[in-house]
């Protein structure tokens, strides 16, 4: 009653199992049953990890009252009564209570299985997605850390007959079971295969494979039963839509479990016979995996240390003793590495195909081994790396991620050790040190101070031109062991050419000091007259770029611009010296000068900068010290100093009435031009009448 209180119970089985409660002890056990068969199944449905079931044994358990009985003979009555049940039906061995709708569901599901029983590819197809997912996630390995390189190498898993036209060249995890080849079978094929191929076979051997059978029909049964009724809204429609999905979990959790029995015993064999035994079978393909890499690359060990990316970086920096990262001492040509590099080149190969063929198997080199080889063998001369473009490029342009564009090919021309000491001596000339085989990498140092030399035999006007001889260019133009040949061909002429610019860049740096001093002097001396002669023979020189030959007479300009500078600011110095102190004694003169006290004096004439401290200073001794002086005071602004003085003064004047009677006005007469004496008459009585009208408010000062 309170199940049905609770809407727990249907309605349909309440009122049977109501009939029964008052009858008989077979009609009570029954109603009990019926009860217990509807709740396991709730709890199964809202939990099916929990594993109960409503089978006769658990509902033997749990109806007993007298233990020590046992529930034998429970299980034989409860048995013939269940299987007589209208309410209850059977699926398998578990009873569920059958409504209209749970019939309805029931008998889909069995015209399923009915219709599975025949359509064994459907079956085996189910199977063997699950066997692989299942597997996949036993084995869990990506990739196998090959040697100290760790170089990763992936695990390719093949399932089928047959194996792939390249599963020679890769590591390859065949996969086999017994539901489709029987375990002897399987092993001839993979041994058929010879101790030299690196395939793994991984076989699967056959579980209990009727009840695995019979567990996948039941599983497809209940979900296509699921699917073609879908999700109904009705009370007995959605309690047996949730007893199918009980019947679909339980059947896919007992294939899991066989599926792991099946792969748990799974066997592991190398190519050839040899069997591994892991604790765990991913350790098993591990350990197989490792022998069959030493088949797959067999040249791998040449190249097998986690130093490479060192000789990469080193031979990036023009070190031609890279390999001594990887613990190599002799000539780069020695190591097998190189030596094989050089023998797959020929007539030219991408860098694509180059790593390409070397990480492939028998070799499986890392990358970082390939590039160093490639940057080591460029940067030596025995490798020439031309662009996309054709231009060359040399080992310290040569960017890894451009290596795959560019085609690298054999070095046609050779040097010699008698040719390459004679380059190194010839780059010492401009302080650029080579070491033995190393020539190449310092080809672009040498070339740089080649040009900083070339540029300071000359410049700009009046230097001479700056040299630009055309093999520069042919030299930058030219790369590898081609470029080392040019040098030493041409090192007469360059040598020469060193020797000579070294001269210039000597000469110049001695006489353009002496030519900026001019250039600063005219500039200076240009508003005097008899300045123009001398300025027309520095533009010549400029302007003929006669720096060079004209060291004596620019010098004679430098002296003659001195004196005439020095005979002007000794002028205008002399003139500035005597006005000053002619209006100085003017001022002195003034009651209202004479009648401040010595500050007030000393501030005025700072205010108008008359004081000693702002008297111009005029050092003309060198033809430095005129420079310098004309910093300060150019002769314009000496000039214009000069003719300020008047009003200057004046200004001091007014002040210090101001500060005397500070009503005192200022007043400017008015300008005018007087031609007759009665134009004087007027101007002297407006004027008049101005500082009048003035007066009234306190004295004025004219």
């Amino acid at each position: 009653d309170k199940m049905l209180q609770a809407r727990i119970l249907p309605r349909t089985i309440y009122d049977q199992t109501k009939l029964w409660r008052n009858g008989s002890s077979d009609e009570l056990l029954m109603a009990r049953a019926c009860g217990l068969v509807f709740l396991i199944n709730k709890v199964s449905q809202q939990n099916r990890e929990i594993g109960i079931k409503a089978n006769v044994d658990t509902l033997a358990d749990l109806l007993i009252e007298d233990l020590s009985a046992g529930s034998a003979n429970l299980r034989l009555k409860l048995q013939t009564l269940l299987d007589a049940c209208q309410l209850l039906m059977k699926v398998d061995d578990q009873y569920r209570i059958q409504t209209e709708e749970s019939t309805a569901w029931t008998n889909e599901f069995y015209a399923n299985k009915s219709t599975l029983a025949s359509s064994a590819h459907v079956i085996e197809t189910e199977r063997d997605q699950r066997l692989k997912r299942t597997l996949s996630k036993a084995v869990a390995i990506q990739s196998i850390p090959h040697g100290k390189s760790k170089v990763a190498r992936p695990v390719h898993i093949a399932f089928g007959a047959t194996l792939d036209k390249d599963a020679q060249s890769k590591l390859t995890v065949w996969v086999r079971d017994g539901w489709s080849i029987e375990r002897d079978s399987a092993i001839a094929d993979i041994r058929q295969l010879g101790n030299d191929s690196p395939v793994i076979l991984l076989y699967v051997p056959k579980v209990e494979s009727d009840g695995l059978r019979s567990k996948v029909i039941e599983y497809i049964a209940a979900k296509n039963t699921l699917d073609k009724r879908g999700h109904p809204n009705n009370p007995e429609g959605i309690e047996a839509r949730a007893a199918m999905a009980t019947i679909q979990d339980e059947a896919e959790n007992r294939i899991g479990e066989l599926i792991d029995e099946a792969i748990s015993r799974a066997h592991v064999f190398l190519a050839g016979g040899q069997e591994f035994t892991g604790n765990t079978i991913a350790d098993s393909v591990k350990d197989a995996a490792k022998s069959a890499l030493v088949r797959l690359y067999k040249h791998f060990d040449i190249a097998d240390s986690d130093q490479w990316s060192k000789v990469v970086d080193r031979a990036q920096k023009g070190d031609a003793n890279a390999l001594q990262s990887v613990g190599h001492e002799g000539e780069y040509q020695e190591h097998p590495v190189c030596k094989k590099i050089l023998e797959s080149i020929a007539g030219g190969k991408s860098g694509t195909a180059v790593r390409s063929l070397f990480e492939a198997s028998p070799y499986g080199w890392s990358q970082d081994a390939i590039d160093g080889a490639l940057y080591l063998l460029t940067l030596t001369g025995a490798l020439r790396a031309v662009a996309e473009d054709g231009t060359a490029v040399t080992y310290n342009k040569l960017e890894r991620k451009a290596i795959g564009k560019c085609q690298f090919k054999l070095e046609s021309t050779t040097i010699s050790t008698q040719e390459r000491i004679a380059i190194r001596k010839l780059f010492l000339l401009l302080d650029v040190s080579a070491t033995s085989n190393s020539e190449t990498a310092s080809v672009n140092d040498f070339l740089e101070a080649l040009r900083v030399l070339r540029n300071s035999a000359g410049g700009e006007a009046p230097c001479p031109e700056v040299p630009n001889p055309a093999l520069i260019t042919d030299l930058r133009r030219s790369a590898g062991n081609e470029q080392l040949k040019s040098i030493y061909d041409n090192r007469a002429v360059l040598t020469q050419w060193i020797t000579d610019w070294n001269r210039l860049n000597k000469q110049i740096a001695e006489i353009l000091p002496v030519w900026h001093l001019a250039e600063t002097l005219a500039a200076s001396a240009s508003s005097l007259p008899d300045a123009s002669v001398l300025i027309t023979q520095i533009n010549a020189i400029r302007d003929s770029r006669q720096l060079l030959a004209s060291q004596n007479s620019l010098q004679q300009l430098v002296d003659s611009l001195t004196q005439m500078l020095r005979t002007e600011l000794n002028a205008l110095g002399a003139r500035y010296t005597a006005e000053h102190a002619e209006y100085l004694d003017l001022l002195d003169q003034e009651p209202n000068w004479r009648a401040l006290e010595r500050e007030q004096r000393h501030d005025l004439l700072v205010a108008q900068m008359l004081n000693d401290a702002a008297m111009p200073k005029i050092e003309v001794e060198t033809a430095d010290d005129i420079v310098k002086t004309l910093s300060v005071w150019p002769l314009s602004t000496l000039t214009t100093t000069i003719a300020a003085l008047p009003g200057r003064f004046a200004e001091v004047s007014n002040a210090a009435a101001k500060l005397l009677e500070p009503k005192t006005q200022l007043l400017r007469l008015s300008s005018a031009t007087i031609k007759t004496e009665q134009e004087l008459d007027a101007w002297l009585q407006q004027t008049r009448a101005t500082i009048l009208e003035k007066l009234a408010n306190g004295p004025v000062k004219i």
